[in-house]
């Protein structure tokens, strides 16, 4: 565990974008399904 952290303050803005990238993945998927499922049940 201590190897993860200073390998994280080592590297943190990789870090981030990593975080960023995972989280506006799932974000994009989570709107797409809700959008395609509204789509479907107004279009």
């Amino acid at each position: 565990m201590q190897k993860i952290i200073s390998w994280y303050m080592e590297h943190k803005t990789y870090g981030n974008i990593l975080i960023i990238g995972i989280i506006g993945l799932m974000l994009y998927n989570i709107g797409y399904g809700v959008g395609t499922a509204i789509y479907r049940i107004f279009g």
